[in-house]
């Protein structure tokens, strides 16, 4: 559910930025330059990578948080295209290029690299930052529940073991009166 709202709130996010950087991309494309436009592109949406790719996929360059790599230098482009021509049902998920065994929602817009090549602007809407800020959520989230139900537990077992001292107690303090009446000589409750 979360995948299919990230992507149909950013369906057109690719397609802006690329919109954004058209004539950085057309002219010979200068990565440095996009780099530093898209830097505050993602200072708005710090939850996206960025790639940009050629027609085969492969990545010609990536923008994220500083000093993160890339573990595949290629994309799967069939989802790409897929989303392009508009053809698909949410959440249409996408290779990774930063964690291949993970599929994420994007976002995909065609380019023009220069004169005469052609690519694609290929965002991942959920990055890594995204997923380890929600990981850390989800822990807090785990522990403090995991401490909620300890504290239960016990308030629980505190609660049952004093019913069950009281009762226990109770049945110690009758023979324990008995006991006594007995030395005082009250012999009554012995016939009973």
């Amino acid at each position: 559910m979360r995948y299919e709202i990230d992507q149909k709130l950013n369906l057109n996010l690719a397609r802006e930025f690329a919109n954004e950087l058209k004539t950085l991309l057309e002219e010979e494309p200068d990565f440095k330059e996009i780099g530093y436009r898209i830097h505050y592109m993602m200072v708005i949406k710090p939850k996206i990578e960025i790639y940009i790719a050629d027609e085969q996929g492969k990545i010609l360059a990536f923008f994220a948080e500083s000093g993160k790599k890339i573990v595949s230098d290629n994309i799967d482009i069939d989802p790409v295209k897929e989303f392009i021509r508009g053809d698909f049902t949410l959440p249409l998920l996408g290779f990774d290029p930063r964690n291949p065994d993970v599929k994420k929602p994007f976002s995909a817009a065609s380019i023009r690299l220069g004169k005469e090549r052609k690519g694609f602007l290929y965002i991942i809407l959920g990055g890594e930052e995204y997923d380890s800020a929600e990981e850390m959520l989800k822990n807090d989230y785990l522990l403090s529940t995991i401490v909620q139900a300890l504290l239960f537990s016990l308030a629980g077992t505190g609660i049952a073991g004093l019913i069950l001292f009281f009762f226990m107690t109770k049945r110690i303090h009758g023979i324990a009166d008995t006991v006594k009446q007995f030395s005082n000589g009250n012999f009554k409750k012995l016939n009973k």
